[in-house]
């Protein structure tokens, strides 16, 4: 309680004073405020911001230990998220004193209303992506960030760097969870969908659902069920689910990663053994091998588990906030997780 930041609601009985008696008593030792950025066709986009309410000694005694404190963490979730699906991760980084940001790339209310545009990957990779880590920079007055991005959250941004639309010498360090790539080799969720050879977008697109949630998904989607879910869940636009059923189906995607980062590192799920259920091994490996190769550090790590738990497993968590915080891995991260690493 005694920090900084609040000092001037001491013995205040107000609302913002009870609230930091109540962060105090649950850990959380951060403030929380929430940001917009409007994209050029009037697109509205999320962010918050979980900042360490820690004294700038502190900081600097952080600092002065190696942990980068001037720099903004990002954390961008996958298919099927909002603003909060992460928050739990960056709660943890905010409580060590990291100035961490949550960004909504989709599953909002600005992109992903019943009455939103269909919009498509490629928005994602042009406009959202970039719009909302410029976003961050701006907020913060710094030029650099680190960015940890699962699923599609990875997916888009690692497409974004690659097509030059954010600058990747802003981006210090990317850590790469669950990254599809081609869905090359075996993917079992993958094959399902493969298996219905483009009905599941068919189905989708007769009932009108240009916004689906995961239940849309595989009632109406999969299973062909005449049925639209009320439940207030995260969406995706229908035109982003083909593109993900167009590689899977097609097998013509290229694989993405072609990158150059200070630090890269990958966190792939095998629960599988060739998949975590949705992402394939082979894909991880191709990304692993096409980033960084103009001779910058580099890890692949492994961890058993299936896609929807990868990002809220502890092993991963631990390694995420080693690699952004640069810490040294235990002995069981670097002698069983740690798969490969290259110039390092």
């Amino acid at each position: 309680m005694h920090l900084g930041g609040n000092n001037e609601h001491y013995k205040v009985g107000n609302d913002e004073f009870r609230r930091i008696v109540r962060n105090a008593l649950n850990d959380e030792m951060f403030n929380v405020e929430d940001k917009t950025v409007v994209t050029g066709n009037d697109i509205t986009l999320r962010l918050r911001n979980l900042k360490p309410n820690i004294s700038s000694d502190y900081l600097e005694y952080l600092s002065s230990n190696g942990m980068p404190v001037e720099m903004p963490v990002v954390l961008a979730h996958g298919l099927f998220s909002n603003l909060t699906t992460w928050e739990v991760l960056g709660a943890e980084l905010s409580n060590i004193g990291r100035d961490t940001w949550l960004i909504e790339i989709t599953g909002g209310p600005g992109q992903d209303c019943d009455d939103c545009i269909d919009y498509t990957f490629y928005n994602l990779t042009d406009i959202f992506v970039p719009e909302l880590l410029n976003g961050v920079l701006g907020f913060t007055g710094k030029d650099n960030l680190q960015y940890v991005g699962f699923s599609n959250g990875c997916r888009a941004a690692l497409d974004s760097l690659e097509r030059n639309q954010f600058d990747s010498n802003k981006v210090e360090t990317f850590v790469a969870v669950g990254c599809p790539g081609s869905f090359e080799g075996n993917s079992t969720t993958g094959n399902i969908i493969a298996a219905n050879d483009g009905k599941v977008s068919q189905r989708l697109d007769a009932k009108n659902l240009k916004h689906l949630s995961r239940f849309d998904l595989a009632l109406a989607g999969l299973f062909n069920i005449d049925y639209i879910t009320k439940i207030q869940e995260p969406k995706v636009s229908l035109n982003l689910f083909k593109f993900y059923e167009n590689i899977i189906i097609n097998k013509s995607d290229r694989q993405p990663g072609d990158i150059n980062i200070s630090n890269f590192m990958i966190i792939q799920g095998n629960a599988f053994t060739s998949d975590d259920g949705i992402v394939t091994v082979i894909d991880e490996k191709n990304i692993y091998t096409n980033a960084n190769k103009n001779l910058n550090p580099k890890k692949h790590f492994n961890i058993f588990a299936i896609h929807s738990s990868l990002d809220t497993k502890d092993r991963t968590k631990s390694i995420i906030r080693k690699s952004i915080n640069k810490e040294k891995l235990s002995f069981y991260e670097k002698t069983i997780n740690l798969l490969n690493e290259s110039n390092v």
